[in-house]
């Protein structure tokens, strides 16, 4: 049958493989961010520090000079690591 109608078996792959492509990628994105674990030996005992503020809501940007405290008087922290923005090509310090 699917040598009589060339059409019909074109199209047939050609939803097979868009499917399975299809599947492939939103599987690999998914695996990544959800299924892989982080590359250190306690991903379980990670924490992300946030700071509420009601106009713009949760944010996880702080001065340095909150690093700074957090690094020097922390007793409960094995370790810690902040990341510095930046703001239209220049960088905030």
């Amino acid at each position: 049958m699917l040598v009589r109608s060339p059409g019909f078996t074109i199209a047939a792959v050609a939803l097979l493989s868009a499917g399975i492509g299809t599947s492939v990628v939103i599987f690999s994105a998914l695996e990544a961010v959800w299924l892989r674990t982080l590359p250190v030996k306690h991903p379980e005992e990670l924490v992300r520090m946030v700071q509420k503020s009601s106009p713009i809501g949760t944010t996880s940007y702080f001065v340095y000079d909150f690093y700074a405290a957090l690094r020097d008087h922390a007793t409960t922290l094995s370790a810690g690591f902040g990341e510095e923005g930046v703001t239209g090509g220049k960088v905030r310090r």
